[in-house]
């Protein structure tokens, strides 16, 4: 049984034309009851337990500031705490500390032209209490882990009717040493499932006169580097491409559109539990829809 409640204010502040800021302001409060008895397959309870209790309350917040020194220019900075109680209990019935942590972004989108927009941000995010669920139940303490990189984003127009949406991240996310100067065997080694590289692209044409006005044609791609999938860093899953690719056609209210998902059936692993037992991705799909504005 649990009982979450929230209680948060937030305003948006003009202090001119061109700087505006966000202020927020949240108190989080939980308490859950578990139980570890042992049920067999019908859901009778055959076996008692540790009944473990988890009460916990945190008071987090948010800072935004945006400055627009001209028009087609806007730079911003955000800084951010954040709380999440933990569920996770032990067959013993003992309990885990509350994730904790904080994020600090800047950035600036620029307009280039009526045609090009491109965005840019820096980030540096930090978890504390990091657990990794093992198997049997068993939980390992991470500790701490810290990421920080760069988002790009450009987006725009080639020619009429020729539109380009592409975005890069770069992630270095590592596992810190313990506060308490206990040895952390995790240490330096790479946060599970973050991958250092991300890559996407999406090029859309739409016939703009013609018999064939109304038909388009789009086509894009997303790379994901490899990823690990424990604190040791033991075992990887390999970086993959996946293509995308659609047929549309409009006409007056009336749109359709033909989508193919991972159009080359690429064989890759998105998943994975306890380590290595690994979950693949989505093969080829079709999705096929009817839009009609009004």
């Amino acid at each position: 049984m649990e009982n979450v409640h929230g209680i948060y204010v937030q305003d948006f502040i003009r202090f001119s034309d061109k700087l505006k800021g966000l202020a927020g302001l949240r108190y989080d409060i939980f308490s859950g009851t578990y139980y570890t008895d042992k049920v067999d397959d019908k859901r009778n309870i055959t076996g008692h337990g540790a009944e473990s209790t988890i009460s916990k309350s945190a008071l987090t917040y948010r800072l935004g500031l945006v400055y627009q020194p001209i028009v087609p220019m806007s730079i911003y900075g955000s800084f951010s705490t954040y709380f999440k109680p933990s569920r996770r209990v032990a067959p013993n019935g003992e309990t885990f500390d509350p994730e904790t942590g904080y994020q600090g972004e800047v950035g600036s989108r620029l307009e280039l032209s009526k045609k090009w927009a491109a965005n840019l941000a820096f980030y540096y995010m930090r978890k504390n209490n990091q657990l990794e669920a093992l198997a049997g139940g068993i939980y390992k303490r991470i500790g701490s882990a810290e990421s920080k990189g760069f988002e790009l984003e450009v987006n725009g127009t080639l020619m009429p009717g020729l539109e380009l949406n592409a975005g890069y991240t770069f992630s270095n996310a590592k596992i810190l040493p313990f506060s308490s100067g206990e040895t952390n065997a995790a240490a330096g080694k790479t946060v599970a499932f973050a991958p250092k590289n991300l890559f996407n692209a999406w090029i859309n044409y739409e016939v703009q006169n013609g018999a064939m006005k109304g038909l388009s044609l789009s086509a894009g791609a997303n790379y994901m580097d490899e990823t690990f999938t424990n604190s040791s860093n033991s075992y990887v899953l390999p970086a993959y491409t996946v293509f995308d690719a659609a047929l549309g056609y409009r006409v007056g209210r009336i749109g359709m559109r033909l989508n193919v998902n991972n159009l080359l059936n690429e064989r890759y692993f998105a998943n994975a539990i306890f380590a290595n037992q690994v979950s693949p991705g989505a093969t080829r799909s079709f999705l096929v829809t009817v839009r009609y504005s009004i």
